[in-house]
């Protein structure tokens, strides 16, 4: 991630003093948190979109192109 500076990015580019441009998901919700987060996901799994792009299953939709994954229950 390269900062949360809703100004300067993704624009601009980081803006050399601005902390929210350097700021990293650690610095807003702590490095335990992140890394909680983290683990869920993997456990989760991946899945490869239509488009190509490939996320974590902890979401319904293609961050990429929104397309919704299709859940299919055994």
């Amino acid at each position: 991630m390269s900062g949360i500076c809703s100004i300067h990015h993704p624009h601009l580019g980081p803006v050399e003093g601005c902390a929210n441009c350097h700021a990293t998901l650690g610095d807003l919700l702590g490095e335990t948190t992140v890394a909680i987060m983290h683990a869920e996901a993997e456990a989760a799994g991946l899945f490869t979109c239509d488009c190509g792009f490939e996320y974590y299953k902890t979401v319904d939709a293609c961050p990429l192109c929104e397309k919704e994954r299709k859940i299919i229950l055994p």
